[in-house]
């Protein structure tokens, strides 16, 4: 996500063109001149937006993780030493989404 979204993103709201964002995107993220130079004539205000997104983003995907391990909570129990480190994830992903309680 890092090496592909992120710069794609930076790139359509850092002053990017949709053409340079798609190049960032099918090329997997080895475009980062163009990225790099976007973000250097951002201005705080786009790089304010982006890094909103990036947040809201990763909140999103912390979330359907959340939901998926947890349809597949009776899976993980049964299975449960080796499913531990599921349990760890989850678990992380709970306090990152402030699903916890206690």
């Amino acid at each position: 996500m890092h090496a592909v979204v992120y710069p794609w993103l930076d790139t359509l709201l850092c002053g990017g063109t949709v053409s340079n964002a798609k190049d960032a995107w099918s090329s997997g993220g080895a475009s980062r001149s163009s990225s790099r130079a976007s973000r250097a004539s951002a201005t705080a205000k786009d790089k304010a937006a982006a890094e909103e997104w990036r947040i809201r983003l990763d909140f999103h995907l912390y979330e359907a993780f959340c939901e998926a391990r947890i349809s597949e909570l009776f899976d993980i129990i049964t299975d449960y030493p080796e499913s531990k480190p599921s349990l760890i994830d989850l678990k992380a992903c709970l306090r990152r989404t402030h699903q916890v309680r206690g």
